[in-house]
């Protein structure tokens, strides 16, 4: 990263602002809600897909557990430019996948098929941005992330929450050999707020 860049936030987003464009369909619902009533919880939330498709990097297919309605996703490829993005069940599958026609980007709504897979993606992203993942929740998934993922791939997840810090460096440890910890106070450009944790297993 340039001084230029880390000295002006807005320079540390340009690309990603300039290849949005403003010809983008109307927003799903949550992301519509979010704009409008929480911009500042959105954009902390895009900042953490920000930073995972930063260290992922062009090193092969990416798998994003996007609760962003697409957003998510795109974000990431940004970056890694190979997306695989599983969508909640409970979002419209058919207005996201229009919503964001990009090459780069393919959408899923069945995860256990992905999850059936032996070794196939580069990175691993998963941000909970509810706070209601469970304990065993991010067991199930730091386990099955370090099943499909290839040697060399990373895992990448976080979000808040009392405890969360800990959970994170646990359950990532029990599945891998190498686990970095990001956020939790420290300065970061693309981590916020102060009590953000991010893990990155490998």
């Amino acid at each position: 990263m340039t001084d230029q860049k880390a000295n002006n936030p807005e320079e540390s987003w340009k690309e990603m602002i300039e290849e949005f464009g403003d010809d983008h369909s109307p927003l799903g619902p949550k992301l519509s809600k979010a704009f409008t009533e929480d911009s500042y919880s959105l954009m902390w939330h895009i900042s953490w897909f920000k930073f995972a498709g930063k260290m992922i990097g062009e090193k092969g297919k990416t798998l994003v557990f996007d609760p962003l309605e697409g957003l998510g996703a795109w974000t990431v490829a940004c970056e890694t430019k190979d997306v695989i993005a599983v969508l909640p069940v409970i979002d419209s599958y058919e207005k996201i996948r229009a919503d964001w026609p990009s090459e780069n980007i393919i959408f899923e709504k069945n995860a256990e098929i992905l999850l059936s897979a032996d070794k196939l993606f580069a990175g691993v992203v998963c941000f909970d941005i509810t706070e209601h993942k469970s304990r065993t929740e991010w067991d199930s998934f730091f386990e099955d992330g370090s099943r499909i993922v290839v040697d060399g791939g990373i895992v990448i997840a976080g979000g808040r929450g009392d405890g969360l810090a800990q959970i994170l460096k646990e359950t990532a440890s029990a599945n891998f050999k190498h686990v970095f910890m990001f956020g939790q106070g420290q300065s970061h450009p693309c981590i916020s707020p102060a009590d953000a944790v991010i893990v990155l297993a490998c």
